[in-house]
């Protein structure tokens, strides 16, 4: 079992309090290049363009924005024939405060009050009118998760069908939305998720997992509204779009079932992993002893909507478009990214290398690593960015960027990197070996001697994982 020092150390976010909130501009905070050789004109244009591109990307699908230009899916619901006597709002996760802000926008007056709950860290902007706003834990659910689930429930205990509920849904809502299933304590759920995480569990196991620990998560939330209307929209951060997923799918119906579990538990954890209550309360969901959450089909759901405003193909949209008018011969992976940072980062720069030049890869996805309780600092952009590095090592006219769209990349202050064909030069230089700090999981600081880290701050939205390659031709040699 990981000890308590390591699951204190997965829910740390003190490095995200004092982070500065993300400008629309997304200006890039890098470390100083300490060492190494003079950059030529070609990598620095390539480096420039990646970033450009990244920004791009992550500006098309700000939370706020999205929400705002859903407008059409909301407005019928205010003005309708049989117009709502109360309108309240919810905002959950990462986004959660931009969402809020386009959310009492597009109500107005109409707008009675609402909840924000953002995971510390990434409350971007200023606070949305009209909403009572909660900092919670990250990635794990912690004492103010719960308190301020406790204010959710205990507002919306009063709903009735002329009530329009409307709800922003981002990644990190399942943390910040946190009410453990009866019989668990709110420890049983952070040690479970700390071995998960440990464990490198995608977070479509993980989600899965948290629907069945929780009474508003896997579509109970609608169950517990029920029969208000609700509208719900969604920035996805989950592989497929799955939107009973997205946040552990408080408003969704649930797919998935308690065998499910028990098959995430038996492929990624030791049975001692598993807290006893957590262990009973699996037994008891295999045994038919538990009300299953609401699934597709259920009533509750026959006055819900849920629509999704931003996802990871927008962003890759938006980067494509860019790309090409910069007068790049663009390719998009088909596959969305998975797997292994290092492995799949090194057949990424195999592609870009077979690119006819002036050349762009970009692809997305969501990259998972297993750290272990050992690891150092980093995550799994950090990694792939590092594993790119040792493969262009001593190339010109390479770039490659890999970075989280929320900012924040693993257990470091910033998104991921931007690395070429001298990164591992000068992290050598620095006295530091890559091979062993990829190898330990201690990406980011290997990368930071470098001065490649990507520091945007919190950016307002979430939608995995980005990564741009950028071929230039480079003058020959003599």
């Amino acid at each position: 079992m990981l000890p308590s020092a390591a699951i204190a150390r997965a829910a740390r976010t003190d490095y995200r309090a004092s982070a500065p909130p993300a400008e629309r501009s997304l200006r890039m905070r890098h470390g100083p290049r300490r060492t190494g050789a003079p950059m030529t004109d070609a990598t620095r244009r390539a480096r420039a363009l990646a970033q450009r591109l990244f920004e791009h990307a992550v500006t098309a699908v700000d939370a706020g924005q999205a929400v705002s230009r859903a407008s059409a899916l909301v407005e019928p619901a205010l003005a309708g024939p049989t117009p709502p006597r109360r309108v309240l709002g919810l905002s959950i996760g990462k986004a959660a405060r931009p969402m809020a802000r386009a959310i009492a926008a597009l109500c107005g007056p109409r707008l009675e009050r609402g909840f924000v709950l953002v995971n510390e860290g990434y409350a971007t902007g200023a606070p949305a009118d009209r909403f009572e706003e909660h900092q919670t834990g990250h990635p794990l659910p912690d004492r103010r998760s719960v308190e301020a689930t406790g204010r959710v429930l205990e507002s919306l205990a009063t709903v009735r069908s002329d009530t329009l509920l409307v709800a922003g849904i981002s990644g990190g809502g399942s943390a910040a939305l946190a009410a453990p299933a009866a019989g668990l304590e709110l420890d049983d759920k952070r040690a479970l998720v700390a071995h998960l995480l440990a464990a490198g569990t995608p977070i479509d196991e993980l989600n899965l997992v948290r629907q069945h620990l929780s009474r508003v998560k896997g579509g109970r939330l609608a169950r517990l509204v029920w029969p208000a209307r609700t509208i719900a929209l969604v920035v996805s951060d989950v592989p497929g779009d799955r939107i009973d997923l997205v946040a552990s799918g408080p408003l969704s119906p649930a797919v998935a079932d308690w065998p499910a579990v028990r098959d995430v538990f038996a492929a990624r954890l030791a049975p001692d992993d598993v807290p006893p209550r957590v262990s009973r309360l699996l037994a008891d969901g295999l045994a038919g002893r538990i009300e299953p959450p609401p699934g597709p089909g259920d009533r509750v759901f026959e006055t819900v909507r849920v629509w999704i405003v931003a996802r990871n193909d927008d962003a890759l949209d938006a980067a494509e478009l860019s790309a090409d008018r910069l007068g790049l011969h663009v390719v998009r992976d088909p596959a969305p990214a998975a797997g292994d940072p290092a492995d799949w980062a090194r057949g990424f720069v195999r592609r870009l290398r077979d690119l006819p030049r002036p050349a762009c890869l970009l692809a997305g996805g969501e990259l998972v690593s297993r750290p272990g309780p050992r690891a150092g600092r980093g995550g799994p952009c950090h990694e792939a960015a590092l594993a790119a590095a040792e493969a262009i090592a001593g190339e010109d006219g390479l770039a490659v960027l890999a970075a989280d769209t929320d900012g924040y990349d693993g257990n470091a202050d910033a998104a991921g990197a931007l690395v070429d064909g001298a990164t591992c030069g000068r992290i050598r230089h620095a006295g530091l070996d890559p091979a062993r700090h990829l190898e330990r999981h201690d990406a980011a600081t290997a990368l930071d001697r470098a001065g490649a880290l990507l520091r945007p701050g919190a950016t307002g939205t979430n939608v995995m994982q980005i990564f741009c390659g950028v071929a230039l031709p480079a003058p020959a040699r003599e």
